[in-house]
């Protein structure tokens, strides 16, 4: 028992003073995020993903969820940060968007109407924190969503729907625009949805490289 806990103390003593990796060592040398941030975005900007039927008040109403558009117009926002977690490379990148965002849903009733519901958000924001399990060097290399995506800000949502009459076409107008958080709320959650089951169908490669692309990247 003593040898027991002898061991655990040695091991406990060489956990504490063993080197860790400085702040300016987290960064795996000549890795181009810039460069793997820009072709993920690119990539997905065409994605499409298979819609989902939800069924819903025991079937007098289906739901069609979801496609976005304007994933053409998100961009990097700001540098890409390096940080250590458990002597893994760690990067953090904030993404915004330069236009509308919309996820539109399909919607139809067991009586035949059907048309269309649009959740839009005029300005997002969010951060993605990335690992890869690997300090060696080497290229392509796999990074990993290590949470999901923070949202930032989400800002000037909207709501808009086809299929119904003009009378409640504006109503739900003008809920939305009286409401703003539910919006928000909504068009978070299924905006977020939609870009995790991308991110894990679209992994985010990085190159090393001898020569990076990373140019002063655009901020507001």
């Amino acid at each position: 028992m003593q040898t027991l806990t002898a061991s655990v103390f040695v091991c406990s003593i060489m956990v504490i003073v063993a080197p860790t990796p400085k702040e300016k060592d987290c960064e795996i040398e000549n890795l181009d995020m810039y460069y793997a941030i820009t072709n993920f975005l690119n990539k997905i900007s065409t994605y499409k993903r298979d819609v989902q039927r939800i069924s819903l008040y025991e079937g007098l109403l289906f739901i069609e969820c979801c496609n976005v558009t304007g994933l053409e117009q998100l961009r990097q926002y700001g540098p890409v940060l390096p940080h250590c977690s458990s002597f893994h490379p760690m990067f953090e990148v904030d993404i915004v968007s330069d236009g509308p965002i919309e996820v539109v849903m399909n919607w139809m009733t067991y009586a035949g109407m059907k048309g269309t519901l649009t959740v839009g958000a005029q300005l997002t924001r969010f951060s993605l924190t990335l690992q890869t399990h690997s300090w060696l060097t080497r290229s392509p290399m796999r990074l990993e969503l290590l949470q999901d995506a923070h949202p930032l800000a989400t800002e000037r949502t909207y709501v808009g729907v086809t299929g119904v009459s003009d009378i409640a076409r504006a109503a739900t107008t003008f809920l939305s625009s009286v409401l703003p958080s539910v919006t928000e709320r909504l068009w978070n959650h299924y905006f977020f949805i939609y870009l995790h089951s991308i991110i894990d169908s679209n992994p985010i490669i990085g190159f090393v490289s001898a020569v990076t692309h990373s140019p002063g990247v655009e901020e507001f």
